[in-house]
């Protein structure tokens, strides 16, 4: 096994901070991927009908995948105080 092992206590398991931390990030992840791939499919849609002008950037993908990671984070480590 490549990489750092996983962090464990004394008696091997997962913390429940670490499981905590795991299922906020794999939510935000999960949201990002879908807010990403709604938004990307429909801008690529509305520029093949010609309802947008120019052509789509990927720069606007990342801009928008960083800010939702980042807003989906915030609101699970609230949620989950």
């Amino acid at each position: 096994m490549l990489g750092a092992p996983e962090t464990r206590n004394l008696f091997g398991d997962t913390t429940a901070e670490e499981t905590r931390g795991k299922k906020i990030f794999l939510d935000a992840a999960a949201i990002t991927l879908g807010v990403v791939l709604v938004c990307g499919v429909s801008y690529e849609l509305l520029e093949d009908i010609r309802l947008i002008s120019g052509e789509p950037q990927i720069s606007f993908l990342i801009v928008l995948m960083s800010l939702t990671f980042v807003a989906a984070n915030y609101v699970g480590t609230r949620k989950y105080r």
